[in-house]
């Protein structure tokens, strides 16, 4: 085990049901704090990618595999993405030991990528411009790529990569 913290706080996670989540965050070199956004659930796969159109408008794509869930393949397309987007990635996991395997792949596969500490769902007193912390993993992708609360389109699903 690493000495990175990945666990949501539970007080910001009961309120969806969920006793425990981790994430785990990797954000481009010299990252702005605001782009695109890739995020993995872990291990139902459900990949999500936001970015803000060229009218402005967050884009969502998600994609929820009813089959097909392997999460080294999912999580290595997450990363493929988020190094052609230059994009923040996050994966949210449901076990400390599933969020460490993701941080080693991620690693090795984001070499223009740096780790970092647990993101606005954690940190929401302390960063300024942070998400509060009971937003959505969608909601916190959106946000990360510029969409407000009332532009965030995450309700909307759209299937790729199936």
């Amino acid at each position: 085990m690493s000495d990175w913290t990945t666990r949501v706080l539970p007080e910001y996670t009961r309120p969806y049901g969920v006793e425990e989540v981790h994430d785990v965050w990797f954000v481009p070199n010299g990252w702005p704090g605001k782009g695109p956004a890739v995020s993995l659930i872990v291990p139902e796969c459900e990949l999500q990618f936001v970015a803000i159109g060229s009218d402005g408008e967050p884009v969502t794509l998600i994609n929820s595999p009813q089959v097909n869930k392997n999460v080294r393949r999912w999580l290595r397309y997450a990363c493929k993405i988020a190094t052609a987007h230059r994009a923040c990635l996050f994966v949210a996991c449901d076990t400390a030991d599933e969020a460490e395997r993701a941080a080693k792949r991620a690693t090795k596969w984001l070499p223009n990528h740096q780790r970092s500490a647990l993101g606005p769902s954690c940190s929401a007193r302390t960063r300024p411009g942070a998400l509060p912390p009971t937003y959505s993993v969608s909601s916190r992708a959106c946000a990360l790529a510029g969409a407000s609360r009332s532009t965030c389109p995450c309700r909307l699903r759209f299937g790729f990569g199936n």
